[in-house]
């Protein structure tokens, strides 16, 4: 009896979470988020854009830089090697706007394990203004973006400013996937975390900062070794005691064609990131993942005859209100569809990620230690 009613708690808890998750979206995407005392300061930007390869809708995801209606920024792409098939698509561009000033940052790496960081400290190198946002590649933006940023950096003791995003453009199964994943459990968590924590989760997917603060906490190089650079870079500043502020503006996450292997790759990442941040919380990650608690029932005595159905209803209801606010009635029934498949993919690599400490990332194979530190073994070194 008592386990039984330890189980309907926990089964109360999680759907609370998820419950009010929703609701903490819903309120940014319909609400108000643009600061109360607009600033008409202007202060010169430096957009940093790390690139390798030709990602999806790469050359229309920098276009919508280019295309900022902003009078004082600059446009720094950084590229490792001569030779990277990104490096035509950025001159053509470069010479498609002449009026916007924008440089190329050809370089060697091996400025960290943290590929990004790597890329981002030798764009940082050829100088830049105070202010500089760090846009990933498969981002794209509106006109109005760099000035709805600019204004939450105004607010008083706000020293970062990230994005929350929507998936889109998908073309084939695994990038559906994807951008339900994004869309659904993702955003979910992330504003959950606001609704309970009352501060940001920082995701790397945009983020506007000003270097000379960021430098004094110990800049990029302090996270040149780490895996989920932009949670750390987040706890820095909060750390030191600025606030990090939501945009009201979503970016717009673009995922067209991509592997399924590629995936769940991604996915195992994320888990193994999370799982190396915060071991002993990590099992407690259950409590947002109906799936998961679903399926254990059984170590309480008790029967999944009624524990996944619930489970299917409240992870529809998440996924397909979510899509609904974000993207409308465009493959809403697919989402519905697919939302119990997704999850137990999720399910799946979130059992698996604690037992595995290595990583493929653009390229390279590394082990993840203690707090998400990033390094690799010598030949023949056990695992």
């Amino acid at each position: 009896m008592m386990m039984s009613i330890i189980y309907l708690a926990l089964v109360l808890v999680c759907t609370g979470a998820s419950l009010l998750g929703m609701v903490g979206l819903y309120r940014f995407v319909t609400g108000a988020r643009a600061p109360s005392q607009p600033t008409t300061i202007q202060p010169l930007v430096s957009v940093l854009k790390p690139l390798k390869g030709v990602d999806d809708a790469l050359e229309s995801n920098l276009e919508t830089l280019f295309q900022q209606d902003y009078p004082n920024f600059e446009l720094l792409f950084g590229i490792e090697g001569d030779s990277d098939p990104a490096i035509p698509l950025v001159r053509k561009l470069m010479a498609r706007y002449p009026n916007v000033q924008s440089r190329l940052v050809l370089h060697n790496g091996g400025k960290g394990f943290n590929p990004k960081i790597s890329n981002l400290r030798a764009i940082v190198e050829t100088g830049t203004h105070d202010v500089v946002v760090i846009n990933d590649s498969n981002i794209a933006v509106q006109p109005d973006y760099l000035a709805s940023m600019v204004q939450h950096l105004a607010e008083p003791n706000v020293e970062l400013v990230t994005s929350l995003f929507v998936g889109e453009g998908e073309t084939n199964f695994s990038a559906l996937l994807e951008n339900m994943h994004l869309n659904g459990p993702v955003l979910n968590s992330l504003a959950l975390y606001e609704s309970l924590m009352k501060e940001v989760l920082v995701v790397g997917k945009s983020n506007m900062f000003r270097r000379s603060v960021f430098e004094e906490l110990g800049g990029l190089e302090s996270l040149a070794y780490v895996q989920a650079e932009d949670y750390f870079m987040g706890k820095m500043m909060k750390r030191a005691g600025y606030s990090v502020a939501f945009c009201h503006q979503l970016v717009t996450n673009v995922n067209r064609q991509n592997s399924f292997s590629g995936m769940l790759q991604r996915y195992l990442r994320w888990a193994i990131a999370r799982s190396h941040m915060a071991p002993m919380l990590y099992p407690f990650e259950m409590l947002i993942n109906p799936l998961v608690l679903a399926l254990a029932a059984p170590l309480f005595g008790l029967s999944w005859a009624w524990t996944l159905p619930w489970m299917f209803g409240l992870v529809i209801l998440r996924d397909t209100l979510q899509w609904y606010w974000l993207r409308g009635n465009h493959k809403l029934f697919q989402v519905a569809l697919l939302t119990p498949f997704r999850e137990f993919l999720l399910t799946l690599v979130w059992i698996a990620a604690p037992f595995s400490n290595i990583i493929s990332w653009r390229g390279n194979r590394f082990h993840v230690g203690e707090g998400a530190h990033l390094f690799r073994k010598p030949n023949g070194a056990s695992s």
